[in-house]
This record gives C-alpha cells, sequence and structure tokens, in this order.
C-alpha cells in the first residue's frame, strides 16, 4: 500500500511507518531525494472514479494553507487504488494535539482559525466548491501547533446555482444541523465545523465518547446540533476566553444558517478584530488553577507584559475552602513577579462567572495601561 520509487535497489521512500487514521491508509515516509518528510495516502478507485477527485483536485488548489500534492500514482501493491503524496506536518492534527493534552493559547485559537478560514475562503470563491468534511482531524499542524492547513478533501464538491452541494454523512459531531434535514451542505455549513475547532481549541477536547451516539444521530437528523444549547452556553467557555470571542464562537455555531457568518470571509474578519490578554491555561504549582498570558498582542512577545493568575484555596480562617484569585504582572525584561493591583476577590468553587469577571478586570486594566492598536 505504499509507494518505493522506481529502483528497487534504491528506493526514493525509507522510512515506511504506518499511521492509524480512521478508515483512511496512510505512510509516513522519508524522501531521500528532496530530505524531507512526507505522507502517503492510498485510496480506492472505484467504479466512479472518485479517487482521483482529492489528488486532481489538490494538484490546482495553491494555498499555502493547504497541503499541495507532491505526486500520484496507481499503487504498485493494491489493484484499483491511487496512492498520493503530501508533506508531513510534525505537529499532528487539532484532533491530536487536544487528546495529547496540549493547551491552545488564545493566539494559536485564533491564528490556526484564521489559517483554515483563509483557505475555506480561497476553495469557496475561487474553485466554487465546499469542503463538507470540516473538523479537527482535519486541520494540521506544524512543528510549533501553532499554524494551520486544511486538508482531507475527499468529501469536497462542487457548488451549485444555490451555492451549496449536496450533503453527505460526515462525523456526524461536527455536522451542521441543517445538512440531514435538508440534504445541502452550504457555505455556511463550512463556517459551523470551523466554529467547532475553534471551540474545542478554547474549551479543550470536546468529550465525545461521553454521548449516546444513537441520540446525537437523532438529534441531527432532526435538524439540532449533535450536541444539547447548554454545550455551548456563554457559562460553558473557559473563563479566560473573553465576551467577544465567546460571541463569535457562538455566532459561528448557531443552529439557524442564516444566524452564522455568510462566509468564511466574514468569520475571519470578526476574528481578527479581536484584541485579547494571550491566556493560556497552566499546570499550577500550588494553585487549584493557572493562567499565563500576554498583553498588547501588536508588539513583539519580548517587549509585551506578562500576567498570571491563580486560583488557590484557602486553607484556615473562616473563608475556609473558598478560592482566592490572585493577578500578577512581569514587566517587560524582568524576571520578577508583582502583583497586579487589582481586588483579591475569594469565590466560592461553582462560581465560574466571579472567576470571568476577574479576567475582564485584568483585560480592562491591562488595556488601560498599554492599549491595543
Amino acid at each position: 500500500m505504499a509507494l518505493h520509487g522506481e529502483r528497487a535497489d534504491k528506493p526514493t521512500y525509507i522510512d515506511l511507518r504506518e499511521i492509524i487514521d480512521g478508515s483512511n491508509q496512510l505512510v509516513r515516509c522519508s524522501h531521500w531525494v528532496l530530505g524531507a518528510d512526507c505522507v502517503q495516502k492510498t485510496v480506492p478507485i472505484g467504479a466512479d472514479g472518485a479517487a482521483f477527485a482529492e489528488p486532481r483536485l489538490l494538484e490546482v488548489l495553491d494555498h499555502p494553507h493547504i497541503p499541495p500534492v507532491r505526486e500520484a500514482q496507481f499503487d504498485p501493491d493494491r489493484r484499483n487504488c491511487v496512492t498520493f503524496v503530501m508533506p508531513w506536518y510534525p505537529g499532528g492534527s487539532v484532533a491530536r494535539a487536544l487528546v495529547d493534552g496540549h493547551v491552545f493559547s488564545l493566539h494559536e485559537a485564533l491564528a490556526i482559525a484564521r489559517d483554515v478560514l483563509d483557505a475555506l475562503e480561497y476553495v469557496h470563491t475561487v474553485h466554487n466548491r465546499v469542503h463538507r468534511d470540516v473538523k479537527t482531524s482535519n486541520v494540521l499542524l506544524d512543528g510549533d501547533r501553532a499554524t494551520g492547513y486544511l486538508t482531507d478533501f475527499e468529501r469536497a464538491a462542487q457548488m451549485e446555482s444555490d451555492r451549496a452541494a449536496q450533503a453527505v454523512l460526515t462525523t456526524t459531531f461536527y455536522m451542521a444541523p441543517e445538512c440531514a434535514l435538508t440534504g445541502r451542505h452550504s457555505v455556511r455549513s463550512d463556517v459551523y465545523g470551523v466554529g467547532m475547532i475553534l471551540f474545542e481549541m478554547l474549551n479543550g477536547r470536546f468529550a465525545w465518547e461521553t454521548f449516546d451516539p444513537a441520540e446525537v444521530e437523532q438529534r441531527v437528523l432532526n435538524g439540532k446540533r449533535s450536541f444539547p444549547d447548554r454545550v455551548i452556553a456563554p457559562t460553558a467557555f473557559e473563563p479566560h476566553v473573553p465576551p467577544v470571542l465567546v460571541r463569535i464562537t457562538r455566532k459561528a455555531l448557531s443552529r439557524d444558517p442564516a444566524g452564522r457568518f455568510a462566509s468564511a470571509r466574514d468569520f475571519l474578519t470578526a476574528i481578527n478584530r479581536v484584541r485579547a490578554i494571550d491566556w493560556r491555561k497552566t499546570k499550577p504549582d500550588d494553585a487549584e488553577e493557572s493562567w499565563e498570558g500576554s498583553w498588547p498582542p501588536h508588539v513583539r512577545l519580548r517587549d509585551r507584559e506578562h500576567y498570571r493568575v491563580s486560583s488557590r484555596r484557602l486553607r484556615s480562617g473562616p473563608e475556609r475552602g473558598l478560592l482566592r484569585l490572585t493577578a500578577e504582572i512581569q514587566r517587560a525584561g524582568s524576571a520578577t513577579w508583582r502583583r497586579f493591583g487589582i481586588g483579591e476577590p475569594n469565590l466560592g468553587e461553582a462560581d465560574r462567572e466571579g472567576v470571568r469577571q476577574f479576567f475582564n478586570d485584568v483585560a480592562a486594566r491591562a488595556a488601560h495601561r498599554w492599549p491595543a492598536r
């Protein structure tokens, strides 16, 4: 199921390793001549020749956030199969990163969403196609897991006069609510998929395995999201996610397509306007929870101020058991953390709204000290 090269005594592709990725047959390898890692994907041709569609589309797509196809051949070991070769991205997929426990900072999540939206806008407007399978496993990442690449165009389809294509059954959790009900997949359906990706990067991996598959399927068939509304309620977002970004994500995930962004470009424009401390949830030392971030976004990282929010449980006194929130600042060029100078509330463990307000207060004071452009 893999390409080796023309010469048996001097193979072009070396260090072949099979990758387990659902139904796809993938092999990671190194291209000896180019000195680069790559991945081979093998697909059956089928009676309709559908296997040719993806490599042929990749051949004409020319976008920095869409993996190019390096070559494609009839597979030497499997009859009626085609194998094509693409670059290898060491960060894996967004899905893989989430499973690994990787925590995306706000700016990383926004940057990856921008990359995917820019690629989708290109596919929608220049090539008049919808992707029809936008999900976390179809966004690949560079080694730093800070740059995204939209992949897997196996289900991409030409749009018809209504600016949509026939809907196909894909990963149920990422299907837009209208697809099964109307049988159509539009640009706004792809937008919904990006909304799901952004939600998971902001909030952490969605525990899909805890949902009843039969209930999920029934919800989708009834034109609903694959999950209850409470899952993306404003209060369900991590407290460091700013309100503007909560609103943007929820708009992209609107049950009604008319309530979503009309295009990938509109979604991209909205997130480009977000100015927020680049919070990342960290592993606390002696704290219950901890976050670190930097501000303002328009200057180099080394010239930014750094912030830290910690939640520590009170061990004694009349408020024993409550969580005390503290905010600290580290000036650019300094190694010393100092108190930020805002009130330090004691909150109950369930008071996530109080934690959210604390982050809003920190952000407001940071913006007052050093406004963003």
